[in-house]
């Protein structure tokens, strides 16, 4: 929870331009029937691509049992699937909220999709989550590589994207995509969800032998219920987390995020990370939009004080936002940052970066969040 919570941003430059807002999508995997675990009970079909978990009777997952149903999941991969280094989603065991879904699709090139659902009320909102996530792994059960979701319906738990979609996000073709990761919290107040992609810069051309450049991307999602007698948003962060995990950031550390600095007020515009001057290739794009909000970057800020909020950012691309008058509708930024990190190959299992965001609504703190794993 926030040391203080957020004023009225004071000192921000509020000069700003407008433009219509854009929408990101991103992207997700799928295959066949699916392996299922419930809480007390383990049933398994013919596939092994496919790992669901489900709480049962209302009693959350707990990490013990997640962490060994992804070891027997892992064993039984197919080792066509596990040629390349897997990235993949999973819980963010430092956030204060139960787990009641956990899907998790590795698709026919390796690269997977995960869905970690939360709710840090239970009742019924848990039985929304679990629902949620039955429906991410229907989705899921069809599809063969993480360009294959359809997103045409508006009900889709999970967004699509590929190399040619201009509206969301773009690779160059000198980054690889490595999955697709999303959390949803839902909570009286409201809810948040976040659709990311980690992707790694072609190791033949970063010029480094210790080192590798990471990028993650990410849509944060964040829609206020009707709570205590409104329904508003009042301050938000998103936050991309290269200290998590086993493989630590190396120097030059953080050398790429968007959009930086402050954007006061409705504004639009293209942003985008890069590797050094390799060009289009070497790009990853997307369109930048935000209300009437106020943005401050807050990356790699020591015990930096924005909004009245302090926090220590060292390695981590961070965003906070402030509605001066609380906003009351769907907000979605999408935010991007690349960082170098030690060489993650491995044998086994080592925890990777993860991904955040926060939102005080109708006055109560929501969090949401996925860590990653790489297993090699």
């Amino acid at each position: 929870m926030p040391e203080n919570q957020a004023n009225q941003g004071d000192g921000i430059d509020k000069s700003h331009h407008k433009s219509r807002r854009g929408i990101l999508k991103l992207a997700a995997a799928g295959s066949t029937s699916p392996l299922f675990f419930s809480e007390t009970t383990v049933a398994q079909s013919n596939s092994k691509t496919i790992l669901e978990m489900t709480a049962k009777d209302g009693e959350p997952l707990s990490k013990k049992q997640i962490d060994s149903s992804l070891k027997k999941f892992f064993r039984m991969l197919p080792n066509s699937r596990k040629e390349n280094k897997i990235v993949y989603g999973v819980p963010d065991y430092e956030i204060d909220t139960d787990i009641y879904s956990y899907v998790l699709k590795v698709g026919r090139d390796g690269r997977p999709v995960s869905f970690v659902g939360t709710s840090s009320v239970g009742g019924t909102k848990a039985k929304s989550v679990t629902r949620r996530g039955v429906k991410v792994r229907s989705e899921v059960e069809g599809m063969d590589t993480i360009e294959s979701l359809d997103s045409s319906t508006d009900d889709t738990m999970l967004q699509k994207s590929s190399q040619d979609d201009v509206d969301g996000v773009t690779h160059g073709s000198d980054w690889e995509d490595k999955s697709v990761v999303t959390a949803y919290e839902e909570h009286d107040a409201g809810e948040l969800t976040i659709t990311a992609q980690p992707a790694q810069y072609d190791d033949e051309l970063d010029g480094k032998d210790d080192a590798e450049y990471w990028a993650w991307t990410g849509s944060y999602r964040m829609v206020p219920y009707h709570y205590h007698g409104s329904a508003r948003i009042n301050f938000a962060e998103t936050k991309q987390d290269w200290t998590y995990g086993v493989f630590s950031p190396v120097e030059p550390y953080i050398s790429s995020t968007d959009p930086t600095g402050e954007v006061s007020g409705e504004s639009s515009f293209q942003a985008g990370i890069s590797y050094g001057t390799a060009g289009i290739s070497g790009t990853i794009g997307w369109q930048y939009s935000q209300p009437e909000i106020v943005m401050a970057e807050v990356t790699d800020k020591s015990n930096g004080e924005y909004f009245n909020y302090t926090h220590d950012y060292d390695n981590q691309a961070a965003w906070q936002y402030i509605a001066e008058t609380g906003y009351g509708s769907t907000f979605e930024p999408t935010c991007g940052s690349a960082c170098w990190i030690e060489n993650t190959e491995c044998s086994g299992i080592g925890q990777f970066s993860r991904v955040e965001s926060m939102a005080q609504m109708n006055g109560v703190w929501i969090e949401a969040g996925t860590g990653t794993s790489i297993e090699c």
